[in-house]
């Protein structure tokens, strides 16, 4: 099941590919109708690179890629139209210093925006006296520091907003929503370079009692108990997400149905495994992990059974790996 949203990052990628395309046409006719074929050539070949690079983040959402290739190709497009027509084409570079910031990290965007200006400084120093050289470094220096300035804030805001956002509010876990966002990139990356990752759905046996008998308070810190003592045994790529109530899914990637159901049991939990299939859905993935921890409490709790998987040496025939372990 593909992806059909998109992320902050592709958003404004596609924005800002968009709107270049929009910004370059009317000059693109313009070097057509005034037979300025090198700059035609050169305008066409950027409008054709973004819209080619828009199209490709539709289709793959791989927006890292995309991302250092748009920003390299309007460096590129920008100071090549600075050394055909002269410095009077030297206003483009202003967005582009900004629009690094969008596209790249802000490390590597400095490391580009500097690149280019090194490159185009030849030309500044045989067309500009003193008093204009140093304007234009200082105000493309301003420039780059605020841009610097103003996308680090706004990354550090947006990661603090979208931690709160996918965060369970009581236990610190992952939420509902994050954990459907962390599966369909799964899946998503599942059907491109298949790897071994697994889930792990893991239900507290008879937690109403708690509530009832203690009060919803102490069922509350039951809850943070348990996931602070799963964290402390996951592994560092491991993520915990509250599925709902007293259930909790466990993301493990590089990670076969067999390691998953030994790191279920060692987790003392009811516990549901199940290894992602080759073409699964998201949904689908979680349905065999519910059917496996419905299975669970059938056979009498506090147990870990496997979802049956798909075994490539069996012919994509279905293999069951269940694995009961007797209640301890």
């Amino acid at each position: 099941m593909k992806r059909t949203d998109f992320t902050f990052r592709e958003f404004i990628l596609l924005m800002l590919t968009g709107s270049g395309i929009v910004a370059v046409l009317p000059f693109t006719f313009i070097r057509f109708i005034n037979g300025e074929w090198l700059l035609f050539t050169l305008d066409t070949g950027l409008i054709f690179g973004l819209a080619g690079l828009s199209l490709y983040v539709i289709k793959t959402h791989d927006h890292r890629i995309a991302s250092i290739a748009v920003c390299l190709l309007c460096q590129v497009a920008i100071v090549g139209t600075i050394y055909i027509a002269g410095i009077a084409q030297l206003y483009w570079m202003y967005p582009a210093v900004v629009i690094a910031y969008y596209l790249l990290r802000p490390s590597e965007a400095i490391i580009t925006n500097l690149l280019a200006i090194a490159i185009i400084s030849p030309q500044l120093f045989d067309a500009l006296n003193v008093l204009s050289l140093t304007t234009v470094y200082a105000t493309l220096t301003v420039t780059i520091a605020f841009s610097y300035a103003f996308s680090y804030v706004t990354e550090q805001q947006r990661r603090q907003v979208q931690e709160l956002a996918a965060q369970d509010p009581l236990t610190g876990a992952g939420n509902r929503r994050a954990l459907r966002q962390r599966l369909t990139e799964l899946v998503d990356s599942h059907q491109r370079n298949p790897i071994s990752v697994s889930i792990m759905l893991i239900d507290l046996d008879h937690f109403k009692r708690i509530n009832d008998d203690f009060g919803h308070a102490v069922g509350d810190d039951t809850l943070i108990g348990v996931v602070a003592l799963l964290k402390q045994r996951l592994r560092t790529t491991d993520r915990i997400y509250r599925f709902g109530g007293e259930e909790f899914v466990i993301v493990a990637e590089n990670a076969g149905a067999a390691f998953a159901t030994t790191l279920a049991e060692e987790l003392r939990a009811l516990v549901g495994v199940a290894q992602l299939n080759k073409g699964e859905s998201t949904d689908d993935w979680l349905k065999r992990a519910d059917v496996a921890l419905y299975n669970a409490k059938n056979d009498g709790r506090n147990q870990t059974v496997c979802a049956p998987i798909l075994s490539t040496k069996d012919g994509g025939k279905v293999t069951d790996l269940t694995a009961s372990q007797r209640p301890a």
